[in-house]
């Protein structure tokens, strides 16, 4: 099998570990990854850069897996009804939650791209019901833990802040 990913966030050259954990899931997985070559440049000539590559890309593909419903889920609909494949979108939380309710075009967009999906995967039961929100439904699969790299340790004789998130 071969996929085609579409990810708004994966690591380039200027912004090495921006989406580490789409290139993380694809480790052994035949894929071609379409995905920002920078991001020191206007976010809609991203996006513009973004499809042609989607739409460009050689080869024969099984399907198309997007990252993110918002704003690469129209650039992976778009290839993957273009190519006659499937499409699986991955949602990962704020592209459902804040993303697709900027306006009532990201709101319309979202809900195409979740409601044309064959398949759609959250990453947690919170990010399912933002997805179910918008009409859709989501399978719940929990991205994991690389228990080689993250493991605990003996704690600390002094107090540290550990700060998750975007």
């Amino acid at each position: 099998m071969r996929l085609l990913v579409v990810s708004a966030r994966y690591p380039s050259g200027d912004r090495p570990a921006a989406g580490s954990f789409v290139r993380d899931r694809l480790a052994g997985v035949n894929a071609t990854v379409v995905a920002p070559a920078r991001y020191d440049q206007p976010g809609w000539l991203r996006y513009v850069a973004l499809t042609w590559q989607a739409l460009t890309a050689r080869g024969r593909f099984d399907g198309v897996e997007c990252h993110f419903v918002m704003p690469s889920g129209p650039v992976g609909l778009l290839a993957a009804r273009l190519r006659r494949i499937p499409l699986v979108v991955v949602a990962h939380g704020s592209d459902v939650r804040t993303i697709a309710h900027r306006s009532p075009l990201h709101r319309w967009l979202a809900r195409r791209v979740l409601g044309s999906a064959d398949a759609v995967v959250a990453n947690s039961p919170d990010t399912a019901a933002a997805v179910a929100a918008l009409g859709a439904r989501a399978e719940v699969v929990p991205p994991g833990v690389d228990l080689e790299r993250f493991r605990p340790t003996p704690r600390p004789a002094t107090r540290r802040v550990l700060y998750l998130g975007g």
